[in-house]
């Protein structure tokens, strides 16, 4: 379960699995006062057999901020490395998702329209 029941107070505490959903469920990515010109680029194949952990980092990406570029691609300016490794550890995808931070993106006017840059 995700709670347990303290003894001795009769309280109740989340678990280890239950601090892990909360930390999930509460990652988001600041978004920085000055933009580094950096995009960063999230991509992965997930196979069907693992469909419900694909469409769940499709959803937590783009609840962090972040645009669908193309299928199985996510793109945001904003540093988010570090959130993103979280979310894929979370849903046991990590091995199976890329993530680069690029200097240069052909399609750069879309995404700093989309992101208002």
């Amino acid at each position: 379960g995700l709670l347990e029941r303290v003894l001795v107070s009769g309280n109740l505490k989340l678990t280890k699995r239950g601090s892990a959903v909360a930390e999930y469920e509460n990652l988001q990515v600041k978004k920085q006062a000055r933009w580094d010109k950096r995009w960063r680029l999230v991509m992965f194949d997930i196979p069907e057999s693992q469909r419900p952990a694909r469409i769940a980092l499709s959803r937590k990406l783009v609840a962090m901020g972040m645009r669908h570029a193309q299928d199985s691609v996510f793109i945001s300016p904003y540093q988010c490395e570090k959130e993103v490794l979280q979310a894929a550890r979370f849903l046991r995808v990590e091995p199976l998702m890329h993530l680069a931070t690029l200097s240069h993106l052909n399609t750069a006017r879309r995404f700093e329209k989309e992101f208002r840059l």
